[in-house]
């Protein structure tokens, strides 16, 4: 039975299908009504369900079907059906469909729309303008009448000619003299706002609404003040709806104030590639310069003072394709952002409003059959890296593949450093610990070396005979076996700290997490067997100390075992669980507790000193942005934690994580594996 009889009310049942415009998945996670564009999805191994087309409920693979593969549909309400702004938005629902039924779909939308889309597309991907116009011409040989109508009337529109485009008057011609060079400068006979016009010269990458939300969120970031259209633009953004046009009256401050914050946002801290914006103002005498001398390409946009109107040129030079992807991928970190919100702001006064602009994007994601259509429907994301540390607090082993058990990674801090009391010793006290990096263990014991070669190797033979003896990790005393005097001696020297010792954590030692948060067992961790982090939300606390005039920074500030990707900045926060699945076997990682902080983030892991120059933006960032009475704001799973007096100074990032077996006692993770969120 198809989807559509299952859940007569959901887009994709015939009687409402026509409501909507259907958009497919494409390149980058983004969406299209163009069916050359769609990108199939593939069949993940151990997924459940059956792998159909949720349009005629065919199941792949069968003599005769239409289901050879599967696309991902989102829709969203056309303008007739819309009751409010809110409701321009993509609709919650997933949809699995295959490619003669997807263009079945996209062929709902507006025909005219189409062809708008393939036109701009057509007179835009192209630099070279005799390729252009060599295609158009081939294009009205080949097009029926109607279709060549539409083509002139839609480059019409474009130029800014014809019966529905604006003449051209004297001030534009002023403007354009202006534009210095060989050939002349063209300009586009229609208003537009600032990211409409810029996105001309960068499209397809790079689209008018991705350019207007990471602005936004650079100025929101900077902690300006957001007004006139842009306060519009981000109203219409928070609720899904679409980019404002621009205003009929625009004056030239904000114009300019608008270009100065996209260029911010697209250029970062230097990075390539970096963009320049020329404005030619009718009534000068010489064009205005926005951004680096030395740019990677430059956008050109004119402005009419008599109107008080922007206008864009012809494009002429693009970016190359990967300095592109670059840019996109740098704005759709940007605009991905998220802040603690100031408690009696907007995000109080509208419960659950987001104050960034609604996502257009969707998570990986894979057919699990009819029922898996809702408005918490999973998400899947890619276990990006896996880390283990052999002894406490000193540098760890990056992984392609580990053994879970009920401790966490295999061989995670199963070694530890203790004083002459018995209790644990970390960087906290010791920053040089950070350059002490032991091989992996094996049966046989564990050597220790030194980064910075100060002293040489020492094999550390494996002691599980000898007597244990209690250790101290926190407030737990754990069973452990001293490793011997040469192990200690040498820590001794590397640390330059008397009466250390070399502690293995027993084969019968038992030590419990807080039972609070869940049953489970760890080994000398600080409190739970895994620790659970993002790349975007690395990437965004990178980004922020590098503005803040700090050190690069990467994971190894965070200490992690498992590191995923495909889900926006601190949306781990929000996570309740990560499953990992196997043909016979599960492993399901509670996240139960937000992990706070110390001082060894603001370590230099290459060098163990720790300065202000290290870590001293780094803290701030965290103080400003991670501590939890800003996250008690917007945070909803953890909102009670975050609300307990006793932790409003603290700063919070990863999230600490249980270990729940199903079908076995020790699962293998491996880099590239999905794991399947709970919500």
């Amino acid at each position: 039975m198809p989807p559509g009889k299952e859940y007569p009310q959901s887009p994709i049942a015939k009687v409402c299908r026509a409501k909507y415009n259907w958009v497919a998945q494409t390149d980058g996670g983004r969406f299209t009504r163009d069916p050359s564009k769609m990108l199939p999805i593939l069949q993940v191994a151990g997924g459940g369900g059956k792998w159909t087309c949720d349009v005629c409920g065919k199941t792949l693979g069968l003599e005769g079907n239409c289901s050879e593969q599967l696309f991902i549909f989102r829709a969203f309400l056309r303008k007739e059906h819309l009751q409010s702004l809110e409701g321009r938005c993509l609709d919650p629902f997933v949809a699995y469909i295959s490619f003669k039924c997807g263009r079945g779909l996209l062929g709902q939308l507006s025909e005219y729309m189409r062809f708008r889309e393939e036109v701009f597309s057509l007179t835009t991907k192209h630099s070279d303008l005799d390729e252009a116009r060599q295609q158009l011409e081939d294009a009205l040989k080949h097009y029926n009448r109607e279709d060549q109508q539409f083509l002139v009337d839609e480059l019409e529109r474009l130029a800014g000619v014809g019966p529905g485009g604006a003449p051209k008057t004297v001030e534009m011609d002023s403007v354009e003299r202006l534009v210095p060079g060989a050939h002349p400068a063209v300009l586009l006979r229609t208003p537009e706002d600032v990211f409409r016009a810029m996105a001309r010269t960068l499209a397809p990458r790079v689209g008018a609404r991705l350019l207007a939300a990471a602005t936004i969120s650079q100025l929101q970031e900077e902690g300006s003040e957001v007004t006139g259209y842009l306060h519009s633009v981000k109203s219409s953004l928070d609720a899904g709806g679409p980019l404002p046009q621009a205003p009929l009256r625009w004056p030239l401050a904000q114009v300019e104030g608008t270009i100065q914050a996209a260029l911010r946002a697209m250029n970062g801290q230097g990075e390539r590639p970096q963009l320049r914006v020329e404005l030619a103002c009718s009534w000068d005498a010489k064009m205005k310069a926005f951004g680096p001398k030395k740019a990677d390409l430059t956008l050109r946009l004119g402005y009419l003072q008599a109107r008080q109107a922007l206008h864009a040129f012809v494009p002429g030079a693009r970016l190359q394709r990967e300095d592109a992807a670059q840019l996109q991928q740098r704005l759709d970190a940007v605009s991905g952002e998220l802040q603690p919100v100031a408690a009696g702001g907007l995000a109080s006064s509208l419960p659950g409003m987001n104050l960034r602009p609604a996502p257009r994007l969707m998570g990986r994601a894979e057919s699990l059959g009819y029922g898996w259509h809702s408005s918490d429907w999973a998400q899947r994301l890619k276990v990006a890296a896996l880390y283990v540390y052999p002894i406490k607090s000193c540098r760890g082993h990056s992984m392609g593949k580990a053994t879970v058990t009920k401790w966490g990674l295999e061989d995670d801090r199963i070694y530890m450093v203790v004083d002459e009391k018995n209790e644990m010793v970390t960087q906290r006290q010791h920053p040089r610990m950070a350059l002490i990096h032991p091989d992996l263990p094996t049966k046989n014991g564990i050597t220790l070396r030194v980064a910075d070669g100060s002293l040489a190797a020492l094999h550390v033979f494996l002691d599980m005979k000898s007597a244990p003896k209690n250790v101290k990790v926190w407030d737990d005393w754990v069973q452990a076996v001293d490793q011997g005097n040469a192990a200690a001696e040498w820590l001794s020297t590397v640390l330059q700290v008397p009466k250390l010792r070399l502690v293995r954590i027993s084969a019968t030692a038992q030590r419990a997490t807080d039972p609070s948060y869940g049953l489970g067992e760890t080994a000398f961790s600080d409190g739970f067997p895994v620790l659970v982090s993002s790349t975007a939300s690395v990437a965004l606390v990178a980004r922020k100390v590098l503005r803040a005039g700090g050190p690069q920074i990467g994971i190894d500030r965070f200490r992690p075992n498992i590191h995923v990707d495909g889900c926006k900045a601190f949306e781990e926060d929000e996570m309740k669980a990560l499953v990992l699945s196997s043909s016979d076997s599960s492993l399901r990682l509670p996240l139960v507790k937000p992990c706070s902080r110390c001082t060894i983030p603001g370590i230099d892991p290459s060098t163990g000193t720790r300065t202000k120059q290290t870590g001293g933006a780094l803290t701030e960032m965290l103080r400003r942005h991670r501590a939890a009475g800003g996250l008690k704001e917007q945070a909803r799973l953890h909102k009670d934690f975050f609300s307990q007096a006793k932790r409003q100074e603290d700063v919070y990032f990863g999230q600490n994580a249980l270990c729940e077996f199903q079908g076995t006692d020790r699962f293998e993770i491996t880099v590239g594996d999905m794991a399947l969120v709970e919500w």
